[in-house]
C-alpha cells in the first residue's frame, strides 16, 4: 500500500519569520501593516493562512518583497481566498 504525504504550503507568518529585510532586520507584521496600509489585524489574518481578499494578499507580498528583495507570489503561501 502506498503512502502519499501531503505537503501543505507554508503560512506567510512562518515565511516572514525567517526573514529579513535587505538591511538584515526582521520584518516584522506592524512594518508590512504599515506600508501595505492594512491594519495589523489583515497582516495577521493573512499570515496564519485565513480568508482575505486577493487585492490584500498582493499589497502584503509586495511590500514584504520590496523589504526582503524576495520574489513571494500568491501561491507559495497558504492562504484562503474570500473576505473583504
Amino acid at each position: 500500500m502506498e503512502r502519499r504525504v501531503l505537503m501543505e504550503k507554508p503560512t506567510f507568518q512562518y515565511i516572514r519569520q525567517q526573514a529579513k529585510t535587505r538591511q538584515g532586520k526582521p520584518v516584522t507584521p506592524q512594518d508590512i501593516a504599515k506600508l501595505a496600509g492594512l491594519s495589523l489585524a489583515d497582516v495577521y489574518v493573512i499570515e496564519i493562512g485565513g480568508y482575505s481578499s486577493e487585492e490584500k494578499i498582493g499589497v502584503v507580498l509586495r511590500v514584504f518583497n520590496a523589504l526582503t528583495g524576495q520574489r513571494l507570489a500568491r501561491d507559495d503561501i497558504r492562504a484562503q481566498r474570500g473576505g473583504q
